[in-house]
């Protein structure tokens, strides 16, 4: 079952985002069961929204992807808010 996952990633910084995004996004296009990935910036950092063909594809690359990258950077990989979807429309 498709999913939504949701990460609040409070005090990043947009340069920090940008700077990540490249390696991110490359790596996101070829992971099995990775749909979309959505930002907005917040008052306090970024939240990150994704869809995931399941729940089990995003587990494994939010740690064998996002937590390693987070604690490079001094950090710890968000954890994420997780919700089935009910329906998906994309162009």
């Amino acid at each position: 079952m498709a999913i939504q996952a949701e990460f609040t990633y409070r005090g990043v910084r947009r340069d920090s985002y940008d700077g990540m995004i490249p390696e991110v996004e490359a790596k996101l296009r070829s992971t099995r069961g990775f749909v979309a990935h959505f930002a907005a910036e917040t008052a306090d950092g970024f939240r990150v929204v994704e869809v995931w063909e399941s729940e089990a594809a995003m587990r494994a690359w939010l740690q064998g992807t996002i937590a390693p990258m987070m604690a490079s950077a001094g950090g710890a990989a968000p954890q994420p808010t997780v919700r089935p979807l009910h329906h998906l429309i994309v162009k």
